[in-house]
Parts: C-alpha cells; structure tokens; sequence
C-alpha cells in the first residue's frame, strides 16, 4: 500500500496535466489577428461600400433606361398622331408595283414606276371619286426633259409620301361642303407631257433613256385602281386638273369616260388651262410653239385619247389638237372652265411679261389688254353651250382650284366664290357662266396673284 502523500502527489499530477492540456486546447481555439489578418479585417467595409455604389449606379441605370423608354413610347405616339392626322386630310403616296408599271409599258421619266396620292372617302360619298391630274408645265425638248426627269416632275423616287389636299380636295366640310366626303386621287405628274406622251422607244440623252409614256401613266394608274380600290364601283367621278393638268383633264376625259361604262355620271374641272394662241411682246407666238413642241416631242399624235381631233386634220396641222379650245369642239363630258382673263403664268410666260401690275409700261398694258380679248372670243363657243360651266375672273391668278380662293370670297365673280359657282352649276341650279370683264386699271386691287 502507497503512502498517502504519494497518491496525493500522483493526483496533483494528473490535475496539473489536465489544466495544462486544456490550457493549450484553449490557446489553439483562440484567434488573435496579427499582421496581415488584421489588414483583411480593415478591406470588408470597404467591400460593403463598393457593392452600394454598385447597387447605386444600377439603380440610376434601370431609372435612365426607363426614361428614355417612355420617352421613345411617348414619340411614337406623337409620330402616329402626326401620320393619322395626315392621312385624314393629306393624300398618302402610292406608287404602283414596278411589274405591275412594265406590264403596261408606264413609266416617269426616268424609269421609275408612275403613283397617286390618295385619301379614302367616308358614306355616302365614298362610292364618288375626285381625279385630279396636277400642274407643272410641260418638256418640250430633250434637254428640258434630262432636267425634268432629276425632279419629282420626272420621278416617282423621290416624290414626297404626303401631298396637302385642299381647296376642291379638302376634307372639310366649310371649305368643300359638296365634295369633302369623296374619295380623293391625285395622280404624280411624272411624264412632262399632260399625261399625253405616246413615245414608244425611250428618248436617249447624255446616255440616259427618257420614257415620254404620259398616256400609258394615266391608263395604268385608273387600271391599278380599279383592281386595288372600290374605284371599280364608282357611281359619280370627276377628272379634274389644273394648268398642264388641265389640258390633260379635258384632252383625257372622254377617253376616261369609255373606259367607266359602269359609272353614272362623269364630269370634268379645268383649271387655268386656257392657252390661247396669243402674241407676245417680241411679236412671237410662244404658247403655240411650246405646245407644238410638245405634241411632237412626246409623239402625242396618235395617243388615243386625242386621235378623233388629229385623224381629222392633215399631219402638217396636228398639233392644233393641244390647243385646249380647239379641242374643245370634240368634247362630250360636261365641263366647268376656270380662268383669269389675266393669267399670271401665261403673262409672265407666254407673253414674256414679268413687270409688276401696277408699274407696267403702256405698251406691255397693250398686250396684256389683246391677250384677254383673244381669250373673250375664244371663249364664245362655251358661252352658247347648254351643258358647260365658266368662272371667269378679271384677278390676276393662274390655278383657283387647290387654293384658299376655291372658297374664299376674295376672287369672286357675280358675288359668288369659285366653290359656290361650281355647285350650283354641278347641281343644274341654273347655267354658271360667270365672267368678269374689267379693264387692266380696276385688278389692281385685287388681292390674289397665283402662279
């Protein structure tokens, strides 16, 4: 048996070895940050606040991003709003499927495949139609038809997609009152020939081939019409044109008529196209000339909406056919003439006139005053007819019908607007034939000079 000290000594032992263990047990448990763990400590508030700015810029990202969101949604709309708006007042461009161009030989001058502008009507007048074939003058040599054929006058390219409708096509009700719920067309005047050309092999000039198919435009586009719109159904129609357009109108109309057999009723505007053979202040005829010109250049002769007027005539005298009142014996639509007995253009153009009204010297007055009086006698035989209209005024205008004096009572003849007259006479009211006959010093006043 031990001792008891000896036990006592072998317990304080094993006592002491366990505190030591668990000494060194917890030493090795314990974490004391020295050196480079205490760098690491100090970055993760650093760490922290990167994420934030992160997070921030994130945010005003998301918010910068959803700004312009609504700023592209918001000019949509506007940009719809626009297009709608426009496309219930304005005529929208269409041009005709080039196949559908080459099958029927039309083309613009430059090649490019013939179009219209056109707004649909609204019940009960969306089974009438309004055709209206546009100013613009006229090519009347190769040179002036290169030129052209750079132009919208000469290319379906580069014609704008909206074209303003007014005056005799305006869709409002004040304005328009008799027509503002048709359909509304306005053909692209893209051949420089009033729709006449009949040139069957392209003219070659600096290289450039130049289609003078007038005739094949304007049958390919009533062609187009009828096969893509309810123009086909049509019961009342109305050629309308003005200046070159004009011409066009009235050369075209009877030819338009053969070929509408379903239509109930045609009629015809012409609008400051009455070119009579006048001369001018260097003693040449060049209203004349520039429509002979023409008539040969574009081989208009045997085009088929003129060839009962030039079959009648020897060839050396066909190109009388393009003088409108001339023509106008072999006309069978009713039709309503709108003139000046001062035609702004045609003084400044034809007569070589370029003098303001009121400071005209006497002797270019004297011209003035025998241009109106050939326009008075040619003009009798319209006078005697039953069935045809005039609105004859003595202001110095060119074209009425797509201006602000369609309506307004600032060119008035017999205290009617030019919109007043024309309904009555459309409506058999009672015989239009408005002309205001007043001496060169008395237009001075007048408010309206249009080109």
């Amino acid at each position: 048996m031990q001792p008891e000290n000896s036990k006592s000594s072998t317990d304080q032992s094993e006592e002491e070895m366990a505190r030591n263990l668990g000494t060194e047990s917890r030493r090795a448990m314990t974490f004391v940050p020295v050196g480079l763990n205490m760098q690491k400590f100090q970055l993760s508030p650093i760490s922290c606040t990167c994420r934030r700015i992160y997070v921030q810029i994130c945010v005003l990202l998301v918010i910068v991003l959803l700004l312009v969101l609504i700023r592209t949604i918001s000019n949509v709309r506007v940009m719809f709003e626009e297009y709608h708006m426009a496309s219930d007042t304005d005529g929208e461009l269409v041009v005709l499927p080039k196949q559908f161009a080459q099958s029927r030989s039309a083309f613009c001058l430059d090649g490019t495949p013939p179009g219209y502008y056109i707004r649909y009507g609204q019940f009960p007048g969306n089974t009438n139609w309004i055709i209206y074939l546009s100013p613009g003058a006229w090519c009347s040599t190769p040179v002036d038809c290169y030129n052209r054929s750079f132009t919208a006058l000469g290319s379906s390219a580069i014609a704008p997609i909206f074209f303003p409708f007014t005056g005799i096509l305006s869709a409002n009700e004040e304005e328009n009152p008799d027509f503002y719920r048709w359909n509304m067309v306005k053909i692209l005047y893209c051949d420089g020939g009033s729709f006449l050309g009949n040139r069957p092999e392209p003219l070659i000039h600096q290289g450039k081939p130049l289609y003078l198919r007038g005739t094949h435009v304007l049958t390919a586009v009533i062609d187009y019409l009828q096969m893509n719109t309810n123009f086909g159904a049509a019961e009342k129609v109305i050629l309308a044109g003005s200046s070159s357009g004009g011409l066009a109108a009235l050369i075209n109309v009877d030819h338009l008529r053969k070929k509408l057999t379903s239509v109930k009723s045609i009629h015809a505007l012409l609008d400051g196209m009455l070119f009579v053979d006048s001369q001018n202040i260097y003693g040449k005829h060049k209203m004349k000339d520039t429509l002979k010109d023409v008539f040969h250049l574009h081989q208009i002769a045997d085009a088929p909406a003129i060839q009962e007027c030039t079959s009648s005539l020897a060839s050396s005298i066909t190109y009388r056919c393009m003088d409108p009142l001339y023509f106008y014996n072999y006309l069978f639509t009713p039709v309503f003439l709108i003139s000046s007995l001062h035609d702004s253009w045609y003084i400044n153009n034809a007569l070589a006139i370029t003098c303001p009204f009121k400071k005209c010297p006497p002797q270019e007055v004297v011209v003035i005053n025998e241009y109106k009086l050939a326009m008075l006698r040619a003009l009798q035989p319209v006078k005697q007819s039953v069935h045809d209209g005039l609105f004859i005024t003595s202001c110095p205008a060119h074209t009425l019908l797509l201006t602000k004096w369609f309506y307004q009572r600032d060119v008035s003849v017999n205290n009617s607007s030019l919109q007043q007259a024309l309904s009555r006479w459309y409506h058999h009211q009672h015989p239009v034939k408005y002309i205001e006959d007043r001496h060169f010093s008395q237009i001075l006043n007048c408010k309206t000079v249009t080109y």
